[in-house]
């Protein structure tokens, strides 16, 4: 993409002589900074736009703050601001990413190797281990925290409360005191919430849990500060606060939601299931606190109007329902035909609509017309389940949605990643012949038309595209992973070795 404006800040190489800053108009060379000082100048062009401000710059394992600014040009929608890495030595990935009253943006994900943040060194004592950090609109890394024990730690997702805290949920196998105790899970993996408040102190935790393997997929709130959090289950019952809920298959996936209060007491739990795998992968709300639930199952599921059945037996079929604030099912809608269908994420507008993504193998209906040749879906319903548009893209194995947010303008944004040629709708994008994955985004208008389209990354590094979040303004931030990152403005490559975690600011 032609860039008019545009400068970056890049210091390449250990023990380089000097470091780069390009602006319009040429190339300049600051001397006296290597990779392993602190850059303390700040810059900026004639137009007045910063470029760089006071930095740590240092080696590999470092959380590496350097920011890629850009002045969007004119007419350019969806303009790359900038964007941070996360590097370890190893794989790190940035899972999900929420925006908060204050304006700062949350992002969690997991590093692999131990990590230095802000001077810093976090140890990774496990596998993997979690961390969660809130980032100022500007790109500064306010503060950074870790969930780290000696087994496999993941946080999954984020959601912000109205205090500019923050709410994380993820998976844990060890012990592991958040701040006020020691939690032990009830079996291998467990469900965990933390929540933190806005200078990252502690405010409470919990396990989530049964005698085998749960885990947890989606985390929000809603407008009186409550919490949902939805999963699935392999044990025999889950353990919810105080709600205990039973697996009616035999060692199965089984769906849940729950709802607590900000305290972390429950005010209600739900489990959907059958004899065959089922998952819930997204739960949202609205205004009103009504809750907007999808997810996917084999054979059979009562969502609670009534039981649902899948096409085929042994492949599952995406679904979609809404409860009201009380847990009660309104309405639930199977989608689906032969092959594997999957329901992925869900989000709301202000007027209370329902928008819906996920994949499909042959064909899919949600009650307006059918979707063929298999591919990704982007659906709007109506607040009673009434489908307003729809929009398939390229099959599955090539174009992968995992995310799905709508911004305070009614308009709805989806990312992913994708490889070759692939088409979404009216946009068609290519990675020109390569053979990694590149960054997916799209933002739609209220009656489905494309609003913009574009792919981030460097076709020779693979890069995904894993979560999506807008701020008051409509500014987008993504959360992802990256091969020797870079999105338009030159290499980042931090550890060398696998992913490293990336957080992305577009324009609306």
């Amino acid at each position: 993409m032609a860039m008019q404006r545009w400068k970056q800040f890049l210091c390449r190489g250990v023990g380089v002589m000097g470091c780069l800053l390009a602006v319009s108009g040429g190339l300049y060379v600051v001397h006296g900074c290597s990779q392993a000082q602190t850059a303390s100048e700040s810059f900026v062009d004639a137009g007045g736009d910063l470029a760089h401000g006071p930095e740590d710059l240092t080696s590999a394992g470092d959380l590496t703050s350097i920011a890629m600014d850009f002045a969007p040009p004119s007419g350019q929608s969806g303009a790359l601001l900038w964007w941070r890495v996360t590097a370890s030595a190893d794989v790190d990935e940035t899972t999900a990413v929420a925006t908060a009253s204050d304006g700062d943006v949350f992002a969690v994900g997991v590093y692999s190797k131990p990590i230095t943040v802000n001077g810093t060194t976090y140890p990774c004592a496990g596998v993997d281990d979690a961390f969660v950090m809130k980032v100022a609109p500007s790109g500064t890394i306010r503060w950074f925290k870790t969930i780290s024990t000696s087994s496999s730690d993941q946080a999954v997702s984020v959601a912000a409360d109205s205090q500019g805290g923050v709410y994380v949920v993820g998976r844990i196998s060890s012990p592991f005191d958040f701040g006020g105790g020691r939690l032990t899970p009830s079996g291998n993996t467990d469900v965990f919430w933390a929540h933190y408040d806005a200078s990252g102190a502690y405010l409470g935790a919990q396990l989530i849990g049964g005698n085998s393997e749960d885990s947890v997929t989606s985390v929000r709130t809603d407008s009186s500060g409550n919490v949902l959090i939805s999963g699935w289950f392999d044990s025999t019952t889950l353990q919810v606060g105080g709600t205990m809920l039973t697996n009616t298959g035999s060692f199965t996936h089984q769906s849940f939601v729950a709802k607590l209060t900000a305290m972390g007491t429950t005010l209600w739990a739900k489990s959907f299931g059958g004899p065959y795998d089922d998952q819930m992968n997204g739960v949202t709300t609205d205004g009103s606190g009504n809750v907007f639930i999808t997810g996917e199952f084999k054979g059979s599921i009562d969502l609670g109007k009534g039981t649902l059945s899948t096409t085929v037996v042994t492949e599952s079929d995406a679904y979609l329902a809404k409860l009201s604030g009380a847990g009660v099912t309104e309405w639930a809608i199977r989608a689906g035909g032969t092959g594997q269908d999957r329901g992925v994420a869900v989000a709301t507008d202000r007027m209370g609509n329902l928008y819906a993504t996920g994949s499909y193998n042959s064909q899919i209906s949600f009650g307006g017309g059918t979707l063929s040749n298999g591919g990704t879906y982007v659906v709007k319903l109506s607040s009673g389940g009434t489908q307003q548009w729809a929009e398939s893209g390229t099959r599955q194995d090539t174009l992968t949605i995992r995310a799905l947010t709508v911004d305070p303008f009614d308009q709805a944004v989806i990312v992913g990643e994708f490889i070759g040629a692939i088409q979404l709708g009216s946009n068609m994008l290519n990675t020109g012949g390569f053979t990694v994955p590149q960054v997916v985004v799209k933002k739609y208008g209220p009656s489905g038309q494309s609003v913009w389209c574009r792919q981030l990354g460097d076709p020779n590094f693979a890069s995904r595209g894993r979560d999506v979040a807008a701020d008051a303004s409509g500014n987008l931030y993504l959360g992802g992973a990256s091969v020797n990152p870079n999105f338009g403005s030159g290499q980042l490559g931090v550890s060398g070795v696998g992913l490293d975690s990336v957080l992305i600011k577009l324009a609306p």
